[in-house]
């Protein structure tokens, strides 16, 4: 800044500080915000699991910066510390050093020299793996068009990044990244005192030929040290320790071709991962695993022992002294179970009819409801000469569409369309059900939890295992596979099955695979309404029983006479009431005129007498309330709800809910002449009458109550001559009619708990707790029973747990297919060690052979590259000895090299420094990293 003195002179300011010295002590100022002058060599010891492994997540943090218009971040990588009980504690650290002196160098000094060769492992940065330093600062620019280009910025960003490091002390090492982001070229430097450290790189995409190989390399470091000693000859401290890697990448798997298992029925023909008609896919359609790394490693040999040049070398794969083997899977591809959930999923956002869908197979009129009805009775009577016949001619005469020519099959095949009616009416089978549903199904039975695995009760709102629902669910899903027809054959089936209930409420023959008795409000919507349906098939089977008894019991005789206590003798009759009546005992002498007799008794109350006559009251035969599905009792709240509060809203919930109430009292009345209102309310709501004062209670005596209205309109009725409560015939309309007036889509919805419950259960048929802890599995369990409690699916939570699904199922196929590559007689009495490694392999990036090149799985792992090797040169089988060990293994892929030596720079006198130089060498790649120290004091 220019000012201006008494004498009007110009001069420049000093004490300003420019740009270039903001930017400096911004980065100091960052510096000591993650308080990196406090950290130790002890710090840095804890972050190594041994001298060749990294331990712990690595993490950053990072700060924004500017310097001459350019937006620069700075970030600080380190690890944070493993969990105790994954065995990651290091060893305890070295007793601390004159630390006023040396507060980086042990610092630097340890990450140079430590045996960084094995840093492959998943989460390592480049600099970590090219350089050997656990903690650094990046200095990288914030935009990537404005990447630094120029050496003399480079030279200026690194210079000021010294002075910043040199100012705050700071004992770990700042990068900067130069050139493109994408070819990941760093440069560094470390000033302290006593020693500084220059970190170095060259990237070429054709390595030398010189550079080829160990020889070269060792040149490179030898002439790099001559360079910048004073004393080549007497500048190494120690000998040069050499580390080498050599990648050897597996591809074909000529002895374990992938495949799932074939379908061994004719439903299915040419869809992987089903082994039957009731089984979920499950798995991979392509070999998840792509390539097997092989790492054949040699770790800190002196100078002399390796040697490798372009006429011979020691680095063969037999003789390494240690393997290591990583797994690189394929792209994630969705598995066959969540490909089948998804692709059901997609189908049930559809907005096509049934007619749009199937067009002349779903058209009838009065003349072919007749013959679609003959044609499904072929489906359920016991004997049937061929089923060829059966599909076509529901659609013979009647239609004037067919008539023209117009083809009338649907979508899924005649066979195949027979099996699943087999399979999901065995019932049907004239030969004898070849999958009979489980006796179990025949009792009053809730749903069944159906995971064998799971800890823990989650409850599914879905359906019992291997009943109806759960097998259409099932094989409707298989059905909907693309290569069938998609969601027309999803809307034949669901046609098909309509036209079968139809049919058996028609001719009264139960459903199977169904749990008997009332809908089961636990389960999922469909299946209470099949059991509403087949509810109503047997209170119309037991009304038809007893009509023909009541026929063949007075076939004899046109007239009974009333005798003498005969009407207490016999059984009340109604098909609503249990048939066990408790029989009164034979009375001496009337107590009722024949036209004032009691009807409908069930047995006498002990406690209570009738208040007017003082006579026994007498519990009567009632009808029971009318079971209702969980969309009926929603819709009656709903209607219970917009009534209101007010007196006349009031009284018409009273209206609604009296049908029940009214048929009661009648049923009392008919059981107990003479009863009063009292008797009934003592008996059916003890709480409205008042013992003490022997009277009703004021809610009761309230002027126009709706109890007392009906008790007055109340007729002496045995239950057995009511209005029926439940219209059972009303009822399976009601049911047919919302099966066949719903779109294919809403029927595909209905089944999704169903489906998502036989989901999770072949997901946990497959789990493999040594893979996935069986928590997660529970943890699923858990999610998919609340998706399923809703009464309407909610497509995008389904569409997430799919995904969820999916990932687990991935994973599952990953470790089978390594199991089918490392099966093998061999590992008989190691197949513990065995599952524990293939495990590592999925888990880890690089997982050490047990045992080495000559262990068991050593001699697999070069067995399995001997046949890839084989196969690639076309020789026959018995044909080893044509291929010795030296060509049993391809080219390598890739050459890794580490060179690391103490030396004595810039002169002998100076104290020894530590050096570092790693090469890769690949097809499409060269890259040179060095860290080089010299002396800055004694020189």
């Amino acid at each position: 800044m220019d000012v201006d003195d008494q004498h009007g002179n110009w001069h420049d300011d000093f004490t300003t500080a420019s740009q270039w010295e903001i930017f400096i002590a911004r980065i100091e100022e960052s510096i000591y915000d993650w308080k990196l002058p406090q950290l130790k060599i002890s710090d840095n010891v804890k972050f190594r699991k041994s001298s060749f492994k990294v331990a712990g997540k690595l993490e950053f943090l990072e700060h924004n910066l500017q310097f001459s218009d350019t937006d620069f971040v700075l970030r600080y990588f380190y690890r944070n510390l493993p969990d105790p009980e994954d065995g990651n504690e290091a060893t305890p650290p070295p007793e601390e050093k004159d630390e006023s002196r040396l507060w980086g160098q042990e610092l630097i000094e340890s990450d140079i020299l430590d045996d960084d060769a094995e840093k492959g492992i998943t989460g390592v940065h480049s600099i970590e793996q090219w350089y050997g330093v656990s903690r650094f600062l990046l200095l990288t620019p914030a935009q990537s068009y404005a990447s630094i280009v120029s050496e003399s910025k480079a030279k200026l960003l690194l210079s000021s990044a010294k002075i910043a490091i040199s100012n705050s002390k700071c004992p770990i090492p700042i990068f900067v990244q130069v050139h493109q982001p994408h070819q990941q070229y760093f440069l560094g430097t470390w000033q302290g005192p006593g020693m500084q450290t220059n970190f170095t790189m060259v990237h070429l995409r054709q390595a030398p030929k010189h550079c080829k190989y160990l020889t070269g390399l060792l040149d490179i470091l030898k002439g790099k040290l001559a360079a910048i000693s004073q004393s080549p000859a007497h500048s190494m401290a120690t000998p040069i320790e050499i580390s080498a890697r050599i990648h050897f990448v597996l591809k074909d798997w000529p002895m374990n071709e992938w495949m799932q298992s074939p379908p061994d029925f004719e439903l299915l023909h040419g869809q992987v991962g089903v082994e039957h008609i009731g089984k979920l896919p499950f798995g991979a359609e392509a070999d998840p695993l792509r390539e097997i790394h092989l790492l054949a490693q040699w770790r800190s040999l002196p100078e002399g022992v390796l040697v490798d040049h372009d006429g011979y070398s020691d680095l063969a794969p037999g003789l390494a002294s240690r393997w290591t083997l990583e797994a690189h899977m394929a792209d994630p591809a969705p598995g066959l179970l969540a490909k089948s959930l998804g692709r059901l999923l997609n189908l049930c956002v559809s907005s096509a009819t049934m007619r749009q869908l199937l067009g002349d197979l779903v058209s009838f009129s009065p003349d072919n409801y007749v013959s679609y009805v003959d044609s499904l009775n072929a489906l359920t009577e016991p004997k049937v000469s061929s089923w060829s016949k059966l599909v076509p001619s529901s659609f013979k005469s009647g239609s004037s569409s067919s008539s023209q020519g117009h083809n009338s099959s649907g979508p899924i095949p005649h066979q195949m369309l027979m099996t699943i009616l087999y399979y999901l009416f065995p019932d049907a089978d004239s030969n004898g059900p070849a999958n009979p549903y489980p006796e179990t199904f025949e009792k009053d039975e809730a749903p069944k939890i159906t995971s064998f695995k799971e800890k823990g009760h989650v409850q599914f709102k879905s359906c019992p295992l291997d009943s109806l629902v759960w097998r259409l669910a099932i094989v409707t899903a298989l059905v909907a596979d693309a290569s069938h027809g998609g969601l027309r054959s999803a809307a034949h089936l669901w046609h098909e099955v309509c036209q079968e209930m139809r049919y058996r409420w028609d001719h009264g023959i139960t459903i199977p695979g169904l749990a008997t008795g009332c809908p089961d409000l636990r389960s999922c919507l469909l299946y209470q309404k099949l059991q509403m349906l087949n509810y109503c098939i047997e209170r119309r089977q037991e009304r038809e029983r007893r009509a023909r008894a009541h026929k063949d019991d007075h076939s004899d005789s046109e007239f009974q006479e009333v005798a003498d206590g005969s009407s207490e003798e016999e059984d009340d009759e109604f098909f609503e009431c249990d048939n066990e009546v408790e029989q009164e005992p034979r009375r001496k002498k009337h107590q009722h005129s024949l036209w004032d007799k009691p009807e409908g008794r069930l047995s006498k109350d002990t406690s209570l007498m009738l208040i007017e006559t003082n006579e026994p009251l007498y519990i009567p035969i009632t009808q029971e309330p009318p079971p209702k599905t969980e969309d009926q009792r929603h819709e009656d709240a709903e209607i219970l709800m917009m009534l209101g509060d007010d007196l006349q809203g009031s009284e018409l919930r009273a209206q609604i809910m009296s049908p029940l109430l009214l048929s009661d009292m009648e049923s009392f009345k008919a059981a107990n002449p003479g009863s009063c209102l009292g008797d009934f309310v003592r008996w059916y709501s003890p709480r409205d009458w008042i013992e003490e004062e022997n009277k009703l209670s004021p809610r009761m005596l309230i002027e126009g109550n709706t109890w007392q209205e009906l008790w007055s309109a109340a007729k002496p009725v045995p239950a057995s001559r009511q209005k029926r409560l439940f219209d059972d015939t009303k009822e399976a309309e009601k049911v047919l009619s919302f099966f066949e007036n719903h779109k294919p889509a809403d029927a595909l919805s209905m089944l999704l708990p169903a489906l998502l419950h036989a989901a999770i259960n072949r997901l946990g048929e497959e789990w493999l707790e040594d893979l996935t802890p069986l928590s997660v599995f529970n943890s699923l369990q858990e999610k998919a029973g609340r998706l399923t409690m809703g009464l309407t699916p909610k497509h995008k939570e389904y569409s997430r747990f799919v995904d969820l699904i999916g990932a687990e199922e991935t994973k599952i196929a990953q470790l089978k297919s390594l199991q089918e590559k490392f099966a093998d007689d061999s590992f008989a009495e190691k197949e513990e060690l065995l599952g524990t490694f293939l495990c590592d392999l999925l888990q880890h990036k690089q997982v050490e052979v047990p045992d080495g090149p000559d262990g068991v799985f050593g001699l697999k792992i070069r067995n399995m590259f001997l046949q890839a090797q084989k196969a690639a040169h076309l020789i026959p089988d018995g044909g080893e000895e044509k291929v010795n060990h030296s060509h049993a293994f391809p080219a390598p892929s890739e050459r890794e090299f580490l060179l690391r030596v103490k030396a004595c720079v810039p002169s002998p006198s100076s104290t020894p420094s530590p050096q570092r130089l790693y090469a890769v060498i690949n097809d499409h790649s060269f890259r040179l990293s060095g860290a080089f120290s010299h002396d800055t004091v004694f020189f």
